[in-house]
C-alpha cells in the first residue's frame, strides 16, 4: 500500500465513522493514527464498546501523548489504577510527556506503593523527564503527519526514507570507560509471552528463499510501551534506519571480558538519552514506535531486540580479521556469498541484514585494503559504493585520533 492509498483509505474511513459503519477488527489501526483532539470522545466511546481491550487502550494513550497537550493527561490518569500492568506502564509514561511538576508529588507516592518493577523505572523516568520539559524527539526530520485535515500519521510501509546523517548520534571510543555487566533482565514486562514470527533456526521464509534475522521480535502492537535496557552499559548509538526505524545501541562488558552490543530497533523517536550515557538494566531507554510509519522501518509495531558479540570500533575490527579463526572464518564466509550466482544480496540477506552485510563490507574493506574479497562483494552486490554512514563513523574516527 502506497502513502496516497492509505490516506484514500483514511478517508473512507472518515466516512465511515459519519455513517457508524466502523469495523474494529479492520479499522482499529486508523482509529488511533489521529492527532486531533475531537477524536478523544470516538475514542472512548471504542474502547468502553470493546471491554476495554488493553491494545486499544495503549493505542489511546499513545495518541493522546503524541498530541501534547497537558490538558489531555485527564483522560489518561484513570488508566495508573489499571490492573492490566502493561496499560499501567503505558500511563506512567504518558505523564513525562504531558505532565507538570505540579504531578511530581503524586508521582512519587505511586512510585512509592508501585510493586511492578518495571512500572517503577518507568515512573522515575517520567519525573526526570518532566523536570526536562518532556521527552525529546531524537529524529526530528522524520515526515510525521499528512497535511489534510483532520491531523493524521503519515502511512509508510518499508518505503525508502532519505536519512540525514548530520543527525546520526554515532559512535564514542568506549574502549577507556567501559561498562560490565552480569545482570539481565527483559526489555518489558511479559516479554516472553509476546514473542512472536521467531524460529528456533533464525530465519524467516520468503519466496527466494530463508531470510536471515539476528534477534527476536515481540510486542507486537504495543504502540508506546516502554523498552527497558536489559542490562548495565554504554549508549553507543541513537540513529534512524531505513529497515531498523529508530533504534538504540547499547554496549556492554560480561564477566569474561568479551564485548556485546545490545540492538533496540523499531522504536519511536522520544527519549532524554544521549550518545556517551551510562545506563543500568532497567533504565527506560524508549517505547515501541508507531506501525506503519517512518518512526519504525514502515512495520508494524513491536521491538527487534538483537545482540552482537561485537563493538563497533575500527581497532577491534582488525584484531577481528586478524584473528586466526575469526578472520579465516569471515573471508571463507565471504568468498561462499561472492560465488553465489543470480541472486541480489537483498535477496540473499533479507532488508535488514542486507544493510549490516554492506556495512561490514565498508568497514572491512577499508581497514585491510589488502584482501580483496570485501572490496569483491561491494562492487558486486552494491556497484563498488560503500555505505555512506559507516564511511561516515569512520571518518568522525580519523578525526577523533588526528
Amino acid at each position: 500500500m502506497s502513502s496516497q492509498e492509505a490516506l484514500k483509505g483514511h478517508n473512507e474511513f472518515e466516512t465511515r465513522i459519519k455513517h457508524g459503519s466502523i469495523d474494529i477488527s479492520k479499522d482499529f489501526y486508523l482509529i488511533f493514527r489521529y492527532r486531533d483532539p475531537h477524536f478523544i470522545p470516538f475514542w472512548k466511546k471504542i474502547i468502553a464498546e470493546n471491554n476495554d481491550n488493553p491494545i486499544l487502550i495503549m493505542w489511546f494513550i499513545n495518541a493522546i501523548e503524541q498530541m501534547g497537550n497537558r490538558r489531555n493527561l485527564s483522560h489518561i490518569s484513570i488508566y495508573k489504577n489499571s490492573l492490566n500492568g502493561i496499560v499501567r506502564e503505558c500511563a506512567a509514561n504518558a505523564y513525562g510527556f504531558l505532565a507538570s511538576k505540579d504531578s511530581i508529588p503524586m508521582l512519587q507516592e505511586w512510585y512509592s506503593r508501585e510493586e511492578n518493577g518495571y512500572i517503577r523505572e518507568t515512573i522515575g523516568e517520567s519525573i526526570k523527564a518532566i523536570r526536562k520539559n518532556g521527552y525529546k524527539n531524537k529524529i526530528p526530520y522524520l515526515p510525521r503527519y499528512y497535511k489534510e485535515k483532520p491531523l493524521k500519521l503519515d502511512y509508510l510501509y518499508n518505503v525508502k526514507v532519505n536519512d540525514d546523517f548530520s543527525m546520526q548520534y554515532d559512535e564514542i571510543d568506549t574502549a577507556r570507560c567501559a561498562v560490565k555487566s552480569s545482570r539481565f533482565i527483559y526489555p518489558f514486562q511479559q516479554y516472553i509471552w509476546k514473542l512472536k514470527n521467531t524460529t528456533l533456526k533464525g530465519f524467516f521464509g520468503s519466496h527466494t528463499g530463508p531470510v536471515f534475522h539476528v534477534g527476536k521480535d515481540a510486542g507486537w502492537l504495543y504502540e508506546g510501551l516502554p523498552v527497558h535496557s536489559i542490562c548495565n552499559g554504554i549508549v553507543k548509538e541513537i540513529s534512524h534506519n531505513l529497515s531498523w526505524g529508530n533504534l538504540v545501541v547499547v554496549e556492554s562488558v560480561l564477566k569474561d571480558s568479551d564485548t556485546i552490543c545490545v540492538i533496540y530497533g523499531h522504536l519511536s523517536p522520544y527519549n532524554n538519552l544521549n550518545v556517551g550515557d551510562t545506563v543500568s538494566a532497567g533504565d527506560r531507554i524508549g517505547q515501541i514506535g508507531n506501525s506503519v510509519t517512518p518512526d519504525n522501518g514502515g512495520y508494524w509495531a513491536h521491538l527487534h531486540l538483537g545482540i552482537e558479540k561485537s563493538s563497533f570500533r575500527k581497532d577491534e575490527a582488525l584484531e577481528y580479521l586478524n584473528h586466526p579463526l575469526l578472520g579465516k572464518r569471515l573471508i571463507e564466509c565471504t568468498n561462499i556469498v561472492n560465488n553465489i550466482g543470480n541472486r541480489s544480496a537483498l535477496e540473499i540477506f533479507g532488508e535488514i541484514d542486507v544493510l549490516k552485510f554492506r556495512s561490514s563490507m565498508t568497514l572491512f574493506d577499508h581497514i585491510q585494503q589488502k584482501i580483496d574479497v570485501f572490496k569483491i562483494a561491494l562492487n558486486k552486490y552494491f556497484g563498488g559504493v560503500p555505505d555512506k554512514r559507516t564511511c561516515s563513523i569512520l571518518m568522525k574516527i580519523n578525526n577523533q585520533k588526528s
